[in-house]
């Protein structure tokens, strides 16, 4: 019998830090349902134009969202009904 306290062996901490959540293109279609992926392909080819770079990382080849700045974005970019 495990100790319920103790986190089996691999499992993520579920600690919440300040430090900033990235994920990839593909993860963050995978989690969120949207936009689509290539929709948001779109909006990362067209980041320089559309404000989104302040949301991006960009390390080699590979672009990682960081979410909290992403969701920033889309409400700067929303309109009120």
């Amino acid at each position: 019998m495990q100790n319920e306290t103790t986190p089996n062996v691999g499992e993520e901490s579920q600690s919440h830090s300040c430090a900033p959540s990235f994920l990839t293109i593909r993860q963050y279609a995978e989690r969120y349902p949207w936009p689509s992926e290539s929709g948001l392909r779109w909006m990362v080819f067209h980041a320089a134009s559309n404000g989104l770079e302040s949301a991006l990382i960009r390390v080699g080849r590979r672009v990682l969202i960081d979410i909290e700045a992403f969701n920033v974005w889309v409400r700067s970019h929303g309109k009120v009904a």
